[in-house]
């Protein structure tokens, strides 16, 4: 996505402004909301897709299949071979991923992350929320089967 943000208007490339990375945040830092808001859509997108053609490609696939997909993406986004393995810090590719995996935990994802990043001004603390609420999540799943993660509907969709 960082070939869009590269061909503005001003024609500057984001690897060398800001921070250095080729995410959306930057992208907001550098060239301000408007171009930050279409860079984090279309990396949101990327991942969606991906998953998406996942589940249309393998019917029967489990939960890990598409845990493995979604780190895939995110990793080609953090770490993409064409762009001498810098690229984003993958947020808006994990959001992408909870909005494939599930659409209740992707939009509980961009309102952790839209809250803290709004309340604190800063970007890198809402990120960081955004892990830790997928890692209560992932727990809270894991434990306690709750109705508002996607384990629940995978655990328990075989038995309906």
């Amino acid at each position: 996505m960082v070939l869009y943000s590269r061909y503005d208007s001003q024609k500057q490339d984001i690897r060398t402004l800001g921070v250095g990375n080729a995410g959306a945040s930057n992208t907001v830092t550098v060239f301000g909301w408007k171009m930050g808001v279409v860079v984090a859509i279309l990396d949101i997108l990327k991942a969606i897709i991906s998953i998406l053609v996942i589940r249309y490609l393998f019917k029967n696939s489990d939960i890990f299949s598409l845990y493995l997909n979604g780190t895939s993406v995110i990793l080609g986004h953090n770490y993409p071979f064409f762009m001498k393995f810098r690229g984003g810090k993958g947020t808006a590719s994990t959001i992408g991923m909870l909005f494939g995996i599930n659409y209740k935990l992707g939009i509980l994802g961009v309102l952790v992350i839209l809250s803290i990043t709004l309340l604190t001004d800063f970007i890198a603390l809402g990120t960081i929320s955004l892990v830790l609420f997928f890692c209560i999540c992932n727990y809270l799943s894991w434990v306690w089967k709750c109705l508002f993660t996607f384990s629940y509907f995978y655990c328990y969709s075989k038995y309906i």
